[in-house]
């Protein structure tokens, strides 16, 4: 009776049939060896083996360990352990408990590996009740196959409304600003108070480049490599960074790089770190001016963010990425708009970036957007005066509202352009002018005015 009171005191619902005298005679002081002789009792009693099963042995205290090492001594044949531990969180209380297991019973380790892009197309339909390859590719590339970071991604992504059932569909839209669960980051700041000072900030250095980089860490740090070496194998220990088959060292999951970004890097550091990138990614990789407008965007660089946005818009227009060319394109607009000077200095390219705009977002079936933009142009060369570019508003304009079957505006831009162009006595604005006029009367049924100006076009 007195083990199983001194048992109770730790689980209270055990004491509920045990008359108050003979807890009263046991005394409410906790005795240890009874403590564990009731264990044992519970455990050994009947001829069944008993298993038992802990989650998170990572976090095991000394007193649980010790309790632990007496049953695994006394009970040896009776008992058996299922164990489930983070391995890089391990502390000297677990580690002595596995020791003791190992030295009597044996262990036989079973490595748990990341799920594959199947396996959370799989969990992600068991949560959702349907498959969704746009929420698994998104989920799949934050989590790093994380079992425990799948749930809470999605379910943060609930809690933003950027995943919204509608009837009996999911619908997401992806989140412009990441936001994680307090659990995901309170597991990733555990892991990083694991790090020295100078692992802390190798991983804040690459969470501003997006990807671990041993050359640009040295460049920022100074670090010779072995040093640099060292500190991503000591946070690969720790869960923060994984090491492919290749041998690339990565970030475990973009949810731990978003969240060392987000919380660690501060502002003023991070535009300064984002300079550093994009002068480090001009030289070692010019071709890649997406990633090199990015790190000027954020450094706030204007004019450097002007010059490779552009770029990155006319690569991925060539690439017939148009949304990726929408989006360096209103990079441009919104990095010369934002500045006076800028804008001032770069009127020209602020309207070819417009009219280029609208091309694209006419391509993608976002007419009435493409129509706004080619109105900014033809607002802007008008202002100016800058009688080329109002010609080539106005035939963008004309040949969006002459997809729109809007054919009298279409005919009446279509038609100034033509005037202002003969004006000029620029002959290739001549004829495409002449062009557009051509392709709005084809397109009503007035064909002998269409060849007439379609002959206009090929004369010229």
């Amino acid at each position: 009776m007195a083990y199983k009171v001194e048992v109770g005191k730790l689980v209270p619902s055990i004491l509920r049939d045990i008359p108050e005298e003979e807890i009263k005679k046991v005394g409410k002081v906790l005795d240890r060896y009874r403590l564990y002789e009731g264990f044992l009792l519970a455990l050994s009693s009947g001829e069944r083996q008993k298993i038992i099963v802990i989650d998170n042995v990572q976090w095991m205290d000394e007193d649980s360990a010790e309790v632990l090492k007496y049953i695994v001594r006394s009970a040896k044949s009776k008992v058996n352990f299922i164990l489930a531990s983070r391995t890089e969180e391990t502390n000297t209380y677990t580690n002595s408990l596995l020791s003791e297991i190992s030295r009597v019973k044996g262990i036989s380790e079973i490595e748990l590996m990341p799920f594959t892009k199947e396996q959370v197309r799989l969990l992600v339909e068991a949560i959702l009740g349907e498959i969704n390859e746009e929420i698994t590719e998104f989920v799949y590339e934050k989590s790093g196959g994380n079992a425990f970071y799948i749930e809470e991604i999605i379910k943060s992504i609930y809690d933003q409304g950027t995943l919204i059932l509608r009837g009996d569909r999911w619908v997401f839209i992806k989140p412009e600003k990441d936001t994680f669960s307090k659990s995901i980051e309170d597991i990733i700041e555990d892991k990083l108070h694991r790090l020295s000072p100078e692992g802390i900030d190798i991983l804040k250095i690459s969470s501003v480049l997006g990807y671990i980089d041993i050359d640009f860490i040295m460049k920022v740090t100074g670090f010779n490599e072995g040093h640099v070496l060292g500190l991503l194998e000591n946070a690969t220990e720790k869960g923060l960074l994984k090491e492919t088959d290749t041998g690339e060292v990565k970030f475990n999951g973009e949810v731990v790089r978003d969240i060392i970004y987000n919380k660690k890097v501060g502002k003023l550091k991070r535009r300064h770190l984002h300079k550093i990138a994009a002068e480090y990614l001009i030289l070692k990789d010019p071709e890649n001016v997406e990633e090199i407008a990015r790190h000027w965007k954020i450094a706030g660089d204007i004019k450097n963010t002007v010059e490779y946005a552009f770029k990155a818009a006319e690569k991925s227009e060539k690439l017939y990425a148009n949304d990726e060319a929408i989006k360096y394109y209103s990079w441009v607009t919104e990095a010369i708009e934002g500045n006076t000077r800028m804008y001032n200095e770069n009127i020209r390219i602020l309207i070819d970036t417009h009219i280029r705009k609208a091309r694209v977002l006419n391509l993608v079936g976002r007419k009435k957007e493409a129509v706004e933009e080619a109105q900014k142009a033809l607002s802007l060369a008008t202002t100016y005066n800058l009688k080329e570019d109002i010609i080539r508003s106005l035939n963008v304009l004309a040949t969006l509202h002459w997809g729109m079957s809007e054919n009298e505006k279409a005919i009446e831009e279509a038609q100034r352009a033509l005037e202002i162009a003969g004006d000029l006595n620029d002959r290739a604005l001549i004829a495409e002018s002449s062009k557009n006029i051509g392709d709005v009367y084809e397109n009503i049924g007035e064909y002998k005015k269409a060849l007439q100006h379609y002959s206009d076009a090929l004369y010229i």
